[in-house]
C-alpha cells in the first residue's frame, strides 16, 4: 500500500461510514453488492455546481482500502496498469451511497472524478451522491 493511501486512511478516521452499492443481474435476480467505505462527506459548493452537479448534492472522498479488501464488486482487484474502466471506481447514475449515520436510504452518485492514480495504483476516489 502506498504513503499516499496511507495518508488518506488516517485522515478519513475522523469521516463517516458509508455503503457504496452496486446492484447487479437482471429482474427478477437482482442483488446488491455493497461494501462498507470509510469516507469524507461535505456539501457541494456554490462554485461547484455545474452539469449533473446541483446544490443538494454532497462531496465524497474515499480510499480504496476497504473497496481492495472486499474485492468490491467483485472477483480480484485488477493488477498492472489499470484498465480503461476499473470495476472498483464507482459508476455514475449506476451506484448507490447510503448514509448510515443520516437515514439509510439509498443516494444516486451523481458524478465521478476520475480517480488519482500514482504509480498504476488508484490512491484516491471522489464523487458527488445526491442529498
Amino acid at each position: 500500500m502506498s504513503a499516499y493511501i496511507d495518508a488518506l486512511d488516517n485522515a478519513l478516521q475522523k469521516g463517516e461510514w458509508l455503503i457504496l452499492r452496486r446492484k447487479v443481474g437482471s429482474s427478477p435476480n437482482v442483488q446488491n453488492v455493497d461494501v462498507r467505505v470509510r469516507a469524507a462527506v461535505r456539501p457541494v459548493k456554490a462554485e461547484e455546481v455545474a452539469g449533473a452537479i446541483s446544490m443538494t448534492d454532497s462531496w465524497a472522498v474515499i480510499s480504496p482500502t476497504q473497496i481492495n479488501e472486499a474485492q468490491w464488486p467483485g472477483g480480484q482487484p485488477p493488477t498492472g496498469a489499470l484498465p480503461r474502466v476499473d470495476p472498483r471506481v464507482p459508476r455514475q447514475s449506476i451506484d448507490q451511497i447510503i448514509r448510515t449515520s443520516i437515514d439509510n436510504r439509498e443516494r444516486a452518485i451523481s458524478y465521478v472524478k476520475p480517480p488519482f492514480i500514482v504509480d498504476d495504483e488508484i490512491v484516491r476516489i471522489e464523487f458527488t451522491f445526491v442529498g
